[in-house]
């Protein structure tokens, strides 16, 4: 009998409490309702490739070959049987007897149970919207690839000083899909992931990112009533999103743009016409984690009218800062701000969507979303969203088991010097990823001279 890497850990481990032993617990039962659930529909040596699938894409930490089936297929069946450990991988997602909406539901009922909870508490849940790109620069076989704008490229592009380049005008369109991300979190609460839609702009996996927006309200409103309060950016500011939230009566906030139209007591006017003259009602210092400051900053409101929506009240949202040094920020709801307290929360709630930003940034350059190479387009989605069960599991001891990383993290990845990290995300997986290498190579070792092992 032939024994993987992870069958070799199970059987090589004792019963006293190691972080390997900590480990393994905490997998099986993250992964517990998840593995019952496809068992129902595959065999059980798939739900078993599924799970060491799991444990190896949390050791692989390599960004450009994080999914790479060669190097899973080596970590998941050692360095001699490599080929069978790629078809192993192939079979689970090839496999046409479980598809993607197993682990989308799984994410989904995490988050209704949160959302449940935080009703129980007395906490307002927030939904955080934002899209995405992934880039695939120099793909051109791949199904489902359409033109998207290169941030990269960008990046790249942009003058240094001391070093003068001819500016590119325009964006640089390359190769990639479009992503959707929706991250449950609330004020004081960590961030959980609630959908992550991969689709296409063009052919026949083109999707309209309205109807992701129409399911998400709809399934919140079957849900949950008025609980959830859903976060946009400036990017949603348009009038399809105020008739989905009208339509599925779900309470939302946006960030406006200055020169759309709104309707106050003066009539319709542009937005940053109705907010001049408008008396600041109260003021904050409040810490900015993107640009790492405090500012002070000032903030009023007003009811107003949008020209399509009808009688439907909204309230604006105008954030200044103190001596007008930066330009103000407009928002958009449809709750009733009636005290400071409760304009200030929508503030708040508005910077907690940076969150989702910081998702987005852990799973490409953590976990690597960028470097799969698979050319089918369901099968590479089902590879997608088993990589995603690792930024959820990661997340999830965080906010459980923050003394214990703490320790973990001191241990396997200490920092040197007086630079000191606020978010353990990378150095946990880092952590794990040397507490799982240095516990196979023992099992090397001993499955090497060691005739019990051996079939």
């Amino acid at each position: 009998m032939a024994y993987s890497s992870f069958n070799l850990l199970k059987i090589l481990d004792c019963k006293k409490s190691t972080p390997l032993t900590y480990l393994l617990h905490q997998t099986d039962y993250f992964l517990s309702s998840l593995l019952s659930s496809l068992h129902q529909t595959v065999d059980l040596r798939l739900v078993k490739t599924f799970q060491e699938l799991f444990h190896c894409l949390l050791e692989n930490r390599n960004s450009t070959k994080s999914l790479l089936l060669t190097e899973l297929g080596t970590l998941l069946a050692g360095s001699t049987h490599g080929k069978a450990g790629v078809k192993r991988i192939g079979n689970l997602i090839r496999s046409k007897n479980w598809s993607t909406d197993l682990i989308a539901d799984f994410f989904r009922n995490r988050s209704l149970d949160r959302i449940k909870m935080m009703e129980e508490k007395n906490i307002r849940p927030l939904l955080i919207w934002d899209g995405s790109v992934l880039e695939k620069h120099e793909s051109t076989h791949l199904e489902g690839l359409s033109a998207v704008i290169s941030s990269k490229a960008k990046r790249l592009t942009r003058i240094k000083p001391g070093y003068y380049n001819s500016p590119v005008k325009g964006f640089i369109n390359v190769p990639g899909f479009k992503v959707e991300g929706v991250v449950l979190t609330a004020l004081n609460e960590r961030a959980s992931l609630f959908e992550f839609n991969i689709y296409s702009r063009v052919g026949v996996f083109k999707e309209w990112l309205s109807n992701f927006i129409w399911n998400g309200f709809k399934t919140i409103r079957n849900q949950s009533k008025k609980a959830v309060l859903h976060v946009f950016d400036r990017g949603y500011a348009n009038c399809t999103l105020l008739e989905f939230a009208q339509e599925f009566d779900q309470q939302f906030l946006v960030r406006w743009i200055g020169n759309r139209f709104l309707i106050d007591e003066k009539g319709k006017r542009l937005t940053y016409n109705i907010t001049k003259g408008m008396k600041n009602k109260s003021f904050k210092f409040t810490y900015d984690k993107e640009r790492n400051k405090y500012a002070r900053r000032l903030i009023s409101w007003k009811k107003v009218q949008h020209p399509e929506m009808g009688d439907q009240m909204y309230t604006l949202i105008v954030v200044r800062e103190y001596k007008r040094t930066g330009p103000p920020i407009y928002m958009l709801t449809n709750l009733d701000i009636d005290t400071k307290k409760t304009a200030w929360e929508m503030l708040f709630s508005y910077m907690k969507r940076w969150e989702v930003e910081e998702m987005f940034r852990c799973c490409k350059a953590e976990i690597g979303l960028q470097s799969i190479r698979v050319q089918g387009w369901g099968n590479r989605l089902k590879l997608f969203y088993i990589a995603l069960l690792i930024y959820e599991f990661l997340m999830e001891i965080i906010q459980k088991r923050r003394h214990y990383v703490e320790r973990l993290i001191n241990i396997y990845t200490p920092i040197f010097g007086s630079k000191k990290s606020k978010s353990p995300f990378y150095r946990l997986r880092k952590a794990f990823s040397v507490i799982l290498n240095q516990w196979k190579s023992c099992c090397e070792i001993m499955f090497r001279f060691n005739p019990i092992f051996k079939g």
